[in-house]
């Protein structure tokens, strides 16, 4: 898979290990973590463990939850991508983001990318 992939508003690239302190910004938020089974990341070390488990899982299937940056800041706003949730025998499409970013249609181009 091309990477990054670039919408309108939005650069989509796998995470990087320097992404951890940022990412733990949404992933330990328990408002946009509300609807995720784990539920937040209590810690960055299990932010750390997330991500890592996101690059082999990009490495076993070629995709994987990729760090959304707005595109005309570059800042990170979320996470967004394909995931194989053990053996259900299904693809989930999923995404969060920080809350300051809801509501501008930014999920739904993501999901499109």
């Amino acid at each position: 898979m091309r990477f990054p992939i670039e919408t309108e508003r939005l650069i989509l690239r796998p995470f990087e290990v320097a992404d951890t302190e940022t990412a733990f910004c949404w992933f330990g938020d328990p408002v946009v973590m509300r609807f995720t089974p784990t539920g937040p990341d209590a810690s960055i070390e299990q932010t750390k463990a997330r991500l890592a488990n996101y690059r082999d899982h990009q490495i076993a299937h070629g995709f994987s939850k990729w760090m959304i940056l707005d595109r005309r800041s570059e800042l990170p706003i979320g996470d967004s991508g394909l995931l194989v949730p053990g053996e259900q025998g299904w693809i989930d499409l999923g995404f969060r983001l920080a809350q300051q970013y809801w509501g501008k249609g930014l999920a739904t181009e993501a999901g499109y990318a």
